[in-house]
């Protein structure tokens, strides 16, 4: 068979899992559509359509119709959760939720000027300490790219803290404030600015789907077609941004920028030099969540950055990192297999979280897991117990402020919160079919 009949067969198997899904909730914005058309149409196959194109040289035949029959694998593993129906699944993510105190309706739901600026404190702090301890220093005003491309080793704990402030802060503004589409657009810029200095196009990125989710969620259904449009203008939004930062002299180069299938099939044509690791890449892992700062010691390679060493070695030392699909772990550990099951988890996770938001549409966490395990994430890079601790700690820091009886600005008395059935009234009401 050759390359192009499997990406033509890859491309009509991820369109007719796309549409169950828009089938089963009617939106476009469920876990399954958005999974098949990101992970598998976009940084699948329009990446492997581009290396194929532009770099197929040193690599064979064998390899990327391999990565495409394990990406089929894959994609059939994240559909597996979806093909019974029930309130199961939500009840646990609910049952978790309510184990860590993260579903009270109130949370969050009353606007405190406070709250966003100590949220926005917390990301120019981290951008700070980013700066000092990477050694940017004034990079990160000046050229924010060019620091976020030579300055991040070392220091990639600030860089991801000064994302995840910036994101919950919007999250937070939507929430509470409940703008609607002017006040979502001028929202987007003002917040984009802070997220240009992270030196991140998908900073930027994730702040406009975090306010399409919103909007289509809590104000008007977004129909198809502009749906389709606003995704259309991402793709192109990025391509642009890459051309004007001159990192490709064009838009048709700039689509080598989406290089996760050529990392991917670049590893599988050499995996006779890697071999099953079974298990000792995913235990690897575990090293993220230990700061260099504390442990200097601390490699540079663990988990998928396992292959680089062997691949790019010293690109993780030197903090460039080519991205791979999001199975090329599980097949170092367990091959075929493990990239299967690894496909049946990631697929149940974000179900649980979608179906307990559609039935609990008034709770603050119940929207940021929505989004951040079944949409996009909004935690750049946060394993899900990071997630899970970071959004307990946040809960927190709400219920702090939450108690107040006065604005701390004018000393009029705060309104209530709004009743759990109140909220739940408002805003569009997606089906499960």
């Amino acid at each position: 068979m050759s390359v192009s009949t499997c990406f033509a067969l890859l491309g009509a198997y991820a369109v007719l899992i796309a549409g169950f899904g828009f089938r089963r909730y009617g939106t476009l914005l469920n876990p399954l559509t958005i999974f098949a058309t990101l992970s598998i149409g976009v940084f699948t196959l329009m990446s492997g359509v581009v290396t194929w194109v532009l770099v197929s040289d040193f690599l064979s035949e064998d390899a990327f119709r391999n990565t495409a029959l394990l990406s089929a694998v894959y994609l059939t593993g994240v559909t597996v959760p979806y093909l019974f129906r029930g309130p199961v699944p939500a009840m646990v993510f609910g049952k978790l939720l309510h184990l860590l105190q993260l579903d009270h309706p109130a949370i969050a739901r009353r606007f405190d000027p406070v709250k966003l600026i100590l949220l926005l404190c917390g990301a120019f702090v981290a951008l700070s300490l980013l700066a000092v301890v990477g050694g940017g220093g004034t990079l990160w005003v000046t050229s924010p790219r060019y620091a976020y491309l030579t300055h991040r080793a070392g220091a990639g704990q600030f860089w991801l803290l000064a994302q995840w402030f910036l994101m919950c802060g919007w999250i937070y503004f939507l929430w509470s404030w409940r703008p609607k589409i002017s006040g979502v657009i001028v929202g987007v810029f003002v917040f984009s600015v802070f997220a240009y200095f992270t030196g991140s196009k998908s900073a930027i990125l994730t702040l406009a789907v975090i306010a399409v989710v919103y909007y289509n969620f809590t104000v008007r259904h977004i129909r198809m077609v502009p749906l389709i449009g606003l995704g259309a203008c991402g793709i192109v939004g990025i391509l642009g941004l890459l051309v004007l930062q001159g990192s490709y002299a064009d838009f048709v180069l700039a689509l080598a920028y989406f290089d996760y299938f050529g990392t991917t099939a670049h590893f599988i044509h050499r995996f006779d030099e890697f071999g099953l690791y079974y298990g000792r890449a995913w235990l690897s892992s575990f090293w993220f969540y230990v700061p260099r700062g504390f442990y200097a010691d601390k490699p540079y390679e663990y988990g998928t950055t396992l292959i680089h060493a062997v691949l790019y070695p010293g690109a993780a030392e030197a903090g460039h990192t080519p991205g791979f699909l999001n199975w090329t772990m599980a097949y170092l550990d367990f091959g075929a297999l493990g990239v299967f099951f690894s496909g049946v988890v990631v697929g149940f996770w974000p179900r649980m979280a979608y179906e307990y938001y559609l039935r609990h549409r008034d709770q603050f966490f119940a929207f940021m897991f929505m989004i951040q395990l079944a949409i996009w994430p909004v935690l750049t890079f946060a394993p899900f117990s990071t997630v899970v601790v970071w959004s307990v700690v946040l809960s927190l820091f709400f219920r702090l402020v939450w108690s107040r009886t006065r604005s701390p600005f004018t000393g009029d008395p705060l309104l209530p919160p709004p009743s759990a059935s109140a909220s739940s009234a408002s805003g569009p009401q997606p089906a499960i079919h």
